[in-house]
Formats: structure tokens, sequence, C-alpha cells
């Protein structure tokens, strides 16, 4: 394989890790109480509901801080593979996978799944 097969693949990987962790931030931001302690319930966790809430401030943190990572590379690797034909092509094929991956996708599907992630 080939740089730029190599580099097509990790945009993958890391478009991969950064809606995981938008989606997982997301989740973390705006799930109910209730069906969390549901949730856990069905599990057989139910006693692990009040340590969960107390840290999700530092989970969100550590899931925004990986996204923002991965976001980086993403347009590094981007530039790296286009600088050479267009700076402005990097630019908006940058922009298009980070609004998919980071934002349309994991806000529809936190959205409705957010207890179980």
């Amino acid at each position: 394989m080939d740089d730029v097969g190599w580099s097509v693949l990790l945009i993958c990987l890391f478009a991969g890790v950064s809606l995981f962790f938008s989606m997982s931030n997301l989740a973390l931001r705006t799930f109910s109480r209730v069906r969390l302690q549901e949730a856990f319930k069905a599990a057989g966790k139910e006693d692990l509901v009040d340590d969960f809430v107390e840290s999700v401030e530092s989970l969100v943190l550590t899931c925004s801080l990986f996204a923002i990572i991965a976001n980086i590379a993403i347009v590094a690797l981007i530039v790296t593979l286009l600088s050479a034909k267009s700076y402005v092509l990097a630019l908006v094929l940058s922009l298009l996978i980070m609004a998919v991956f980071s934002l349309a996708v994991p806000h529809s599907w936190a959205k409705y799944t957010g207890e179980k992630l």
C-alpha cells in the first residue's frame, strides 16, 4: 500500500475515533437521569449511577479532548495529501468530514440512544 492508501486508511480511522468520542460526549451531556437509572438497573448495576453522574464532567472533557485530537489529525492528513493540489479543496474536504463525523451523525445517534451509549 502506498502513502496515499495509508493516509486514507488513517483518515477513516480518525473519523471513526472522532465519531465515537463526539457521540459519547453528546450522550454524556444529554442523558436523562431516569432513563440512565433504568439502564443501570437492567444491567444489574444500579449502585453505580451516583458514581457515574459525579464523574460525568471529567468524562465529557476527556471525550472532547480526544475528539479534537482526532479532528486535528484528520485535517493534518488531508492537508498533507492535498497540499500540492489546493488548500481550499483540503479545507472543504476536512470540513465536510468533520461535519458528518463530529456533528451530524453523533447528534442524531446520541439523541435517540444516549443512555445506552
